[in-house]
This record gives structure tokens, sequence and C-alpha cells, in this order.
């Protein structure tokens, strides 16, 4: 599926819905846990889509 610049601020707001809903049910504890993948903790999955965030929002800016 190919997406347009004109099309970024709706599939960034589609993703950005989900993404607050988990990570603000997340709570000190569970913030610090093993995330699904192998490796990484939920903070820093929460970190890397946070920086993320604020690289395609520079992008569609």
């Amino acid at each position: 599926m190919s997406r347009s610049l004109q099309q970024a601020p709706m599939w960034v707001g589609e993703g950005t819905g989900p993404c607050r809903r988990a990570s603000a049910g997340l709570d000190e504890e569970s913030q610090g846990a093993p995330s699904p993948l192998e490796g990484p903790t939920r903070d820093h999955l929460v970190a890397h889509l946070a920086a993320d965030a604020e690289a395609i929002g520079r992008l569609v800016a």
C-alpha cells in the first residue's frame, strides 16, 4: 500500500491513539517489564516510539 505526503497526517493520527492508550496503561512496574519482543523492556520500546514519532512529525510539518 502506497501512502502520499498528503495522507501522512491522517495515518499518523490513526497510529497515535493506539500507542497512547497502550503506553498510558503502563504503571511504573510494568514499564520496566520485558516486552513481548526478545530483549527490550516496554519502556525501551516506548522511548523508541516517542523518538520515531518526533522524527515523523518533523517530516510532515
